[in-house]
């Protein structure tokens, strides 16, 4: 169920702090964040949460193979005081127990150690405990402010961290740079102080600026050492701009004594109430169906798909310039052409070379395509042209055509 921007039940100040994500840290307002809402006498619950099983299958000496399991489930419960509210949260999570070996791969990500050893090519875990903390807000004026302390939050920096993030948020497996864009998510003693007035919000934290252990059962619990800040700027409902900057103390375990200072900068728009793309559904359909799979149920539109079994490449003919013709440098040229596919598939797009096949660029178009050229230099070139249908299959290219390139016209 998607949560509502406005409960029946919550003040302003309830409001805001209902639809915030991890710690402070908010998405842009037009995201409807999805979870399920309840109330019990005059309290306000949300739950929310995910849970993936993944089979990973990564190539070559870097890679590994893996079966586990990723989840996440976030309990709040908001109540009104006076002109303020007050909301208490904990996030929880069961990968210590579904990810064995304190680890799973995940080619080019780096961050934390485990059994001892930094970690590359591969993800931890998240802690049992991923968040236990209690927020105040209330109106002052034209502005609200905001306290949070969490023995376990996260703290002002940085975007939304992954599991909430409106772009992320239903990812099996964390994105390639968690580590360095939120590693902060699972921090300690976290005390924080906000003021929001109209579309500006300032934020300042303190923190053990010391990343989780590797038992992610307990909490690696330390005195406050770090700060951060950060404002944000909400031009539009579907727009969410931020600079947040940090002093973390001793963040890496295997670089003791080290003190790390971050600047962030993002930027977040969310498209909620823009139609979707049904060709785009489709054709996610489509590609399942090629993996051996089918949605339960289809939305009006769609239908089901079958595996392709297409093996025949698109054709591609280019026919302007013609072979054996001369074009001025530095004078526009449209090359134009067509391309087919037999295979009982479509032409979902077509590149050209200019280079005779060195490098590639994409045409506008697909059956009847074009591609302006601006050629430079002197001599014979080789224009070459290359088709992909709906099947993954790329035609060759073929000889392709041989153009002269005179003095300019």
């Amino acid at each position: 169920m998607s949560m509502p921007m406005h409960h029946h039940h919550s003040n302003f100040a309830g409001n805001l702090l209902m639809n915030q994500a991890s710690g402070t840290s908010l998405n842009p307002q037009s995201w409807r964040m999805p979870m399920w809402m309840a109330q019990a006498g005059s309290w306000n619950l949300m739950l929310m949460g995910d849970a993936f099983i993944v089979d990973t299958q990564q190539s070559g000496p870097r890679g590994g193979d893996k079966l586990y399991s990723a989840s996440m489930s976030m309990l709040g419960a908001e109540h009104s005081i006076g002109r303020g509210s007050i909301m208490l949260e904990t996030m929880l999570s069961l990968e210590p127990l579904t990810v064995a070996d304190r680890r799973y791969p995940l080619l080019f990500q780096t961050g934390e150690t485990a059994y001892g050893r930094p970690l590359v090519d591969a993800q931890h875990p998240h802690n049992f405990v991923m968040d236990l903390g209690i927020h105040y807000a209330r109106p002052v004026g034209a502005a609200v402010m905001q306290l949070y302390y969490a023995p376990v939050g996260d703290p002002a920096l940085g975007p939304v961290a992954y599991p909430h993030r409106a772009s992320a948020a239903e990812l099996p497996q964390a994105p390639i740079g968690h580590h360095w864009q939120d590693s902060t998510h699972i921090a300690t003693n976290v005390v924080t102080a906000a003021v929001r007035y109209r579309k500006l919000r300032l934020e300042a934290s303190g923190f053990h600026g010391a990343e989780p252990g590797e038992n992610r059962w307990t909490i690696n619990w330390g005195g406050v050492d770090s700060w951060s800040t950060r404002f944000s700027v909400m031009p539009t409902g579907n727009w969410l701009l931020q600079v947040s900057q940090g002093r973390l103390a001793d963040p890496e375990r295997t670089h003791a004594g080290t003190v790390q200072r971050t600047w962030g900068l993002d930027a977040t728009h969310d498209r909620s109430g823009t139609a979707s793309d049904v060709r785009m559904q489709q054709a996610t359909i489509n590609l399942l169906a090629d993996m051996g799979a089918q949605p339960a149920t289809l939305r009006p539109g769609l239908v089901s798909a079958s595996a392709s079994t297409d093996t025949t490449a698109p054709t591609s003919t280019i026919t302007a310039p013609a072979n054996g013709a001369s074009v001025g440098a530095g004078t526009p040229v449209a090359i134009t052409g067509t391309a087919a596919d037999t295979g009982g598939g479509v032409v979902g797009g077509v590149e050209i070379s200019v280079d005779g096949g060195t490098t590639w660029h994409p045409a506008t178009g697909r059956a009847n395509w074009m591609y302006n050229w601006t050629p430079s230099g002197s001599g014979s070139v080789t224009l070459r042209s290359r088709a992909v249908d709906d099947s993954g299959n790329l035609g060759g290219g073929g000889a392709g055509n041989t153009v002269t390139i005179g003095a300019r016209s």
